[in-house]
């Protein structure tokens, strides 16, 4: 697997992600933003075969812990690496007015609870990303659902910024 990072100026670099202990740890505790950006999970789990390195995330190397997703299997990496972390998945399109309003309080909540998980699936990113939607049974964006313990314990549609903060405070 692989953490995608946009930088500052819109350019983007890749680098391996460790799905062990470590990348989880540093989803959770030491991910910050430093900038308005989001990190990608793609490729094979564990070192890359161009690459061949393990990173360590941050508070230098991550923007805003965003984990954008857009296939079954990177949502089960990710309810694994939560163990029992909460996890908050934002079902989202770039065409909806709401979605985008609500976009910069996700970004602004992944930074101030480290101890959450934040993803988003954007469903105009992938024919993936519209299946897994299907298989959530999204009927409306900006759609909130909330896991612990690999369980969906909480479901929001729509939510405003207090509503969406309150239940994250709830459920931690």
């Amino acid at each position: 697997m692989r953490m995608r990072k946009d930088g500052c100026l819109g350019f983007v670099a890749y680098a391996p992600l460790d799905v062990g202990r470590s990348a989880r740890d540093g989803l959770r505790k030491t991910g910050r933003c430093v900038a308005a950006g989001r990190m990608r999970l793609t490729g094979e789990r564990g070192r890359t075969p161009s690459v061949g390195k393990r990173i360590r995330p941050s508070s230098a190397t991550l923007a805003c812990v965003v984990v954008d997703i857009d296939t079954r299997e990177e949502r089960e990496d990710v309810l694994d690496l939560a163990e029992d972390a909460l996890v908050v998945v934002n079902y989202t399109a770039t065409w909806c007015g709401p979605c985008v309003l609500i976009a910069p309080v996700f970004d602004q909540l992944s930074e101030k609870y480290d101890n959450v998980i934040f993803v988003k699936v954007n469903s105009d990113v992938s024919v993936g990303a519209q299946e897994l939607m299907t298989d959530a049974k999204i009927r409306q964006v900006p759609s909130f659902h909330f896991w612990k313990n690999r369980k969906r314990v909480e479901t929001l549609d729509n939510p405003s910024a207090d509503e969406l903060e309150r239940t994250i405070l709830s459920l931690q």
